[in-house]
């Protein structure tokens, strides 16, 4: 606050230790022509006061003194100290008139700069501390509000000269805290600040009426947040250094929404979605007439397979082919609307060909019959070497395309995107590259996308690799998207060609994406970046055989006919944002958990997530969940999403999306409040298993609403007859978590528990004992049959649902022997699965219950000894506890655990028992997850 000399100058004045040859203090009337002061020779001092309360009878008035270089004060003294009220003039011109104490200003008092800046308020000890009044020079400002120590730190107002405005915390003299800034230009920051900067959360409004919420970092905008736009427009998403930096989505003031940077994102079944740089988003794509179907041109023909006979024989079996066709269904399966154009022949083999594509809802309206026989292709795997194929095509009808009559048939016709698949058919045919080449021109002036797929068949290609090679790179400037095989690579560019070149060239040619499937090592995608070629590798969903089943599990490879096309059908599928929450729900389902893939799935979302129905908001939210991946972009745009469209979804997927934000422990409140207010709407039409997903959703969450929770508790009692094992240990469970002591409910699912004891699963079993435990509820017929059904089936149980249960007998005081030591021998059979806290748990356990079993108890120290790094305080505590109830003098456990508690911070809960970890309560049993749907 006071800068220069003059508070200096002040504070040489006032201390005790100021050096006699600096001048000593005079009475004015002595000085006159004399040359010593009113204290003779003796050196100024002050001596400190050990008085805190002022005497006043003490103090008294003397006559104005000055020193040598000028200095005037006149008041208060007390001894030789200043003390009371005074008056203090500088030699510079600088005033100080207040309170004093032992020499020093205390109290309320005023300071005048020689340059007129003016401080008034409270002192102490010669600093600005308190409440006070700082006015700048010359008009340059004012602050108001507290001072610590002569800074500003609390609460004040500052204002400058220009018309800033500053209200809100200051610490150490700078800005810091809650506060709210103002300019005269409109304008205005309502957030956090940090050492006089922008720092966390606030709110930004610019001068031209824009609005930005979100984090703040430095003074910049830099993490997630939201700007608007006055016309209705808006961003959401990363910032950084006040840049939009990462995943992102922009909305039109009409709706329409637009990914901030192109993203090459990989997904489905082995790929996924690709958005296209330099195009149309998805959604706004799906706006325009015919904006998600997909179009597929080329052939189709019938393959035939070899198979061998029952006696032996080798044999084809004859079956609907070709890449083009392939692709159709495979889209069509995974939900895009697919129109197929090409030509059919009226034989019986074009018959089955047009019945096959028809069944499963493929459009044929672009389909032209012709007499012209159909192709036909023989195929052959011989051992150790890829699949090869003969080709019978000639006059073939598939093969009538001409650039003429594809245009005829696009006329007037608008598709998202356009795929065009070789095979029997070659760019050698110049007829046929024309009339794909105008289907491509024909889309790209509807704004739709245009894929290539070379699928080279050797024996086809009638010209050299390299000549064939330089035909496929022409043809790239047609297409955005180019997938392709390193078989395919290799044959146009010899063995061993680098796939990451070839991709660079057909990028450098005008493709935007180039995929390259790599058979059992997965595939990758290129891809431009701002500055270089960016590739996306997917890997194999399991080590060996690099295959997995429906369900999963690895399986080895059946048939590669087609899997190439399947992959293209899927691309193409989800670059028209279709129904990606069916691929998500399929890796959930299968457990695949490629946390890299799925990243990049939730930052290609923004773009397409208008499209999303309650339903693919549902599957979607629910497979993040349950493979454990947090994106909370995501999360929070579809929160609103989920708002917007609330009334759309059915009880069943309010339960899940409840379920699926808790399980990842996001705790949107505004969503949650909306939620149980359509959920109370709704509740007489939840199922018992989404009723148990709401309990535990909000418990995981810690949301406890009383009126809520009645009502949830009223509709699961009118419904309790249709509860399985599950849902009823999950609602015991919920309200044990939150200590809802509803007792007539806790009775009535351990009554249903009781009655449906035979079908109960160990999970089940640890939640309802514990549940009745925690909330000291006494079920003597339920503790009493679990007691005698337990150890009957204990190897049914893990380590996790057992520690549960030993936790639930012991406070509930069922000390059963037999129980416990079946637990106690199970443990001990199985001592390389403990973990700490299981060791502990079992240990407090037992000694609650008053049952010492001597293996356990014997070799329990051994796990703790090697793994005492890992124990938490708690957990030490509560060994200790065990071992000091049986009184075990166990000299290296105790010497262990005293020389580790000290390096610990001392972090105990009330009750230890009580505190099982959420992995314990939440365990997978038996390859099964109850929390996920």
């Amino acid at each position: 606050m006071l800068s220069g000399n003059v508070w200096q100058v002040l504070l040489d004045l006032v201390t005790c230790s100021r050096d006699p040859q600096k001048g000593q203090w005079c009475s004015c009337k002595e000085t006159e022509g004399k040359s010593r002061g009113i204290l003779g020779n003796l050196p100024w001092s002050i001596q400190e006061s050990d008085s805190s309360d002022e005497d006043v009878s003490s103090l008294e008035w003397k006559p104005t003194i000055l020193s040598a270089d000028g200095s005037r004060y006149t008041g208060q003294w007390k001894g030789s100290t200043w003390q009371g009220e005074g008056q203090l003039e500088l030699a510079d011109g600088s005033t100080y008139e207040g309170c004093f104490k032992d020499g020093k200003p205390h109290g309320v008092g005023c300071l005048k700069g020689p340059d007129g800046c003016v401080y008034q308020g409270q002192w102490r000890q010669g600093r600005a501390h308190g409440m006070g009044k700082y006015t700048k020079a010359a008009g340059a400002g004012t602050y108001e509000g507290q001072w610590l120590e002569d800074k500003r730190s609390g609460l004040g107002t500052e204002l400058w000269a220009d018309g800033c405005l500053y209200r809100g915390s200051f610490q150490n003299g700078c800005k810091h805290g809650r506060g709210f800034y103002q300019t005269p230009q409109g304008a205005s920051y309502n957030g956090s600040f940090q050492a006089d900067q922008m720092h966390g959360d606030g709110v930004y409004k610019f001068p031209d009426a824009r609005v930005y919420s979100g984090s703040f970092k430095s003074g910049q905008m830099t993490g997630y947040g939201h700007m608007s736009w006055p016309s209705g427009a808006a961003y959401e998403g990363q910032y950084l250094n006040g840049e939009k930096h990462g995943p992102g989505v922009y909305t039109w003031p009409d709706g329409r929404a637009w990914s901030q940077r192109a993203l090459a994102t990989l997904a489905g079944l082995g790929l996924g979605c690709a958005l296209l740089a330099n195009k149309a988003s998805p959604t706004a794509r799906a706006a325009e007439p015919g904006g998600r179907k997909v179009c597929i041109v080329g052939e189709a023909l019938f393959d035939f397979l070899p198979v061998k006979t029952t006696d032996g024989k080798q044999a084809f079996l004859p079956r609907p082919g070709g890449a083009p066709l392939n692709v159709c269904i495979a889209a069509s399966r995974m939900g895009a609307k697919v129109s197929f154009l090409g030509a059919l022949s009226s034989d019986m083999f074009g018959e089955e060909l047009y019945r096959t594509l028809e069944a499963d809802n493929v459009d044929l309206s672009m389909v032209k019959r012709l007499p012209n026989p159909s192709t036909l292709a023989f195929v052959s795997k011989p051992p150790g070497s890829d699949v090869r194929y003969a080709f019978f095509k000639e006059n073939a009808a598939d093969r009538s395309l001409s650039a003429r009559g594809v245009a005829e048939l696009l006329s007037g016709k608008s598709f998202g995107a356009l795929h065009v698949s070789l095979g029997a058919i070659t760019l050698e045919d110049s007829v046929l590259a024309e009339a794909f080449e105008q289907a491509y021109k024909n889309t790209h002036s509807t704004k739709g996308f245009t894929s290539f797929d070379p699928n080279l068949r050797g024996p086809m290609v009638k010209s050299s690799p390299s000549v064939y090679a330089s035909r496929i790179e022409a043809f790239a400037q047609h297409a955005d998207l180019i997938k392709s095989s390193d078989a395919d690579i290799e044959f146009l560019y010899g063995a061993g060609a680098d796939l990451e070149a070839v991709a660079k060239k057909w990028l450098q040619k005008g493709a935007k994406l180039v995929v390259v499937t790599r058979g059992p090592d997965g595939a990758t995608a290129y891809f431009r970046g701002k500055s270089q070629i960016t590739s996306l590798a997917v890997k194999p969903p399991c080590e060996s055989p690099k295959t997995i089943d429906l369900e999963g599990n690895p399986a080895p490879v059946a048939d590669t006919v087609g899997a190439g096309d399947t992959c293209m059908g899927t691309l193409l599928c989800y670059l028209l944002g279709e129904d990606m929450s069916m691929v998500l729900g399929a890796f959930a389902r299968m457990r695949y958990r490629d946390r890299d893939m799925m990243v990049r799935i939730a930052e290609s979302t923004p773009a397409i997530l208008g499209q999303f129905a309650a339903t693919d908001i549902t599957h979607y939210l629910a497979a993040f969940a349950r493979l454990d991946v947090e994106h909370r972009l995501v999360f929070n745009l579809m929160a609103r999403e989920i708002a917007r469209k609330l009334h759309d979804f059915n009880a069943a997927q309010l339960g899940e999306l409840v379920y699926a934000y808790a399980r990842l422990k996001l705790r949107h409140q505004l969503l949650l409040d909306v939620l149980k207010k359509r959920m109370i709407e709704v509740v007489k039409a939840m199922r018992p298993w989404h009723l148990a997903l709401v309990a535990n959703g909000f418990a995981r969450l810690q949301t406890s609403d009383e009126r809520f929770f009645t009502i949830l508790a009223s509709e699961i009692c009118r419904q309790i007859s249709e509860f399985d094992g599950k849902p009823l240990a999950l609602v015991a469970n919920a309200y044990a978590r939150l200590e809802v002591r509803n007792r007539f409910l806790l009775e009535l699912l351990g009554d249903e528990a009781f009655r449906r004891r035979g079908e109960l699963e160990p999970q089940a079993i640890a939640l309802l004992v514990n549940a009745h435990a925690r909330l000291q509820m006494s079920n003597p017929l339920l503790f009493d049959y679990f007691a005698q059904d337990i150890p009957r089936r204990i190897r049914a149980h893990n380590l996790q649902s057992l520690c549960l249960i030993s936790s639930a007998f012991a406070k509930s005081r069922k000390s059963d022997e037999t129980l416990f030591g079946k637990i106690g021998d199970y443990v001990c059979s199985h001592a390389s699965e403990l973990y700490p806290r299981a060791v502990a748990t079992f240990l407090f356990s037992f000694s609650e219950a008053d049952i010492r079993h001597g293996v356990l108890f014997f070799n329990a120290p051994e796990h703790v000894l090697q793994n005492i790094q890992a124990y938490t305080t708690d957990e030490l505590c509560m060994v200790g506890r065990a071992y000091g109830h049986f009184q075990m003098a166990h000299t290296p456990l105790f010497e262990c655990i005293s020389e580790t508690l000290p390096h610990h911070t001392l972090a105990l809960e009330a009750d230890q028992t009580e505190e099982i970890s959420a992995q314990d309560e939440d365990a997978e049993v038996g390859g099964t997850c109850w929390h996920l749907v």
